[in-house]
């Protein structure tokens, strides 16, 4: 369920929104324990399309367009794992936040570029009570791209993520990314 509080659409003003939602399992998870002794002895996949549990999803975005240069938004997105009806796997808690501003005063191609700064953090999956031995810990990067307005209602991203900290647990892949969206507004 999501909620648009304020939606100024044109010149200065405000966009603030929040949502709340249930994820619901996929009907694929672990069957089980990836990390005991007996899980080499089972031919098996470390690739699912769910991890089986039920999730709370929380999300907020505030946003500022004003007569500056630059327009700013914060966004948040918290993920609470609930339960997992099938096995004893459980994710760790996730929070990220994203601090993004485009700079609406520079215009190359049609295009606006964006900067921004993303925390994520998440805490150790269990299986359990067992921790994960690679899993948990916060992670900063540094996001730039461009943003191209092809119409009133279509949108395309193009953006690149770089880590500029990390303190991950055990051995975690980091690294730079590359990201390209088309976007819809209806």
């Amino acid at each position: 369920m999501n909620y648009l509080w304020k939606n100024d659409l044109f010149g200065p003003g405000w966009r603030i929104y929040t949502g709340i939602g249930i994820q619901v399992p996929s009907g694929t998870s672990y069957p089980w324990d990836v990390f005991s002794t007996q899980a080499d002895s089972v031919p098996h996949s470390h690739l699912v399309t769910g991890d089986g549990n039920y999730q709370l999803l929380l999300r907020t975005e505030l946003f500022h367009r004003s007569d500056f240069p630059v327009a700013t938004g914060l966004f948040m997105r918290v993920r609470i794992p609930l339960f997992n009806p099938t096995t004893a796997y459980f994710p760790g808690d996730g929070l990220t936040f994203l601090w993004e501003n485009y700079l609406q005063s520079v215009h190359l191609f049609d295009s606006t570029p964006l900067i921004g700064l993303v925390f994520r953090g998440r805490s150790a999956e269990k299986w359990g009570e067992e921790r994960w031995p690679n899993s948990g810990g916060v992670q900063l990067d540094l996001k730039a791209g461009w943003i191209t307005e092809f119409s009133e209602s279509w949108a395309g991203v193009l953006e690149w993520r770089i880590p500029l900290t990390a303190r991950l647990t055990g051995a975690q892949l980091t690294g730079y990314s590359v990201g390209v969206s088309l976007r819809h507004g209806l």
